[in-house]
């Protein structure tokens, strides 16, 4: 099991670019262990290998979050986190005049039921330990609909729903949702 119990660990889903990229080498560089989820094993080799003081701080998976199957392995493989930074995501603007109902379930089996899936597999560890923190990314267009983002938003809205409402539920378990 990866851990060492001074050292706090968290698990970002979506580290291999952009806002989980920048967050997991954020965290690095603050001494977290950092252990990322990503479809992209080169993007997350490549990650690993710009961390060269620090590498021992990043460990990484290839895993698409609509792989429950394996992140439940992964999370079999490591201890639970501190914190569950739950981001992975996708947009692909969209003409909303002129609908393509496959953009749309990407979005929803990626966005949304992709972050149940992580959530689903690492949550049993947090609440076993009784401590925790877990981050589930959403988007400003998750508040009000913006150009191009009518595939896109209705996810992030959910994402900011359902954060919302486990938040009841976890903090009595000591795990912050946010």
């Amino acid at each position: 099991k990866i851990n060492n119990k001074k050292q706090k660990t968290a698990i970002v889903t979506g580290a291999s670019e952009g806002i989980g990229a920048a967050l997991s080498k954020l965290l690095i560089k603050k001494g977290w262990k950092v252990i990322g989820i990503s479809r992209s094993s080169s993007k997350l080799r490549a990650i690993s290998k710009s961390l060269p003081s620090n590498e021992h701080l990043f460990k990484y998976f290839s895993c698409d979050v609509q792989d429950f199957k394996k992140l439940q392995s992964i999370a079999k493989e490591i201890e639970a986190p501190d914190l569950l930074l739950l981001n992975a995501g996708i947009y692909s603007p969209v003409n909303a005049s002129k609908i393509n109902l496959d953009i749309y379930k990407k979005h929803l089996n990626i966005n949304y039921l992709g972050v149940l899936n992580s959530y689903e597999a690492f949550l049993p560890g947090l609440i076993r330990k009784q401590n925790g923190h877990i981050i589930i990314m959403s988007s400003v267009s998750g508040w009000i609909g913006l150009p191009k983002a009518a595939a896109y938003g209705p996810t992030k809205a959910a994402l900011r729903s359902f954060a919302q409402s486990a938040r009841y539920d976890l903090n009595p378990k000591g795990i912050k949702v946010q």
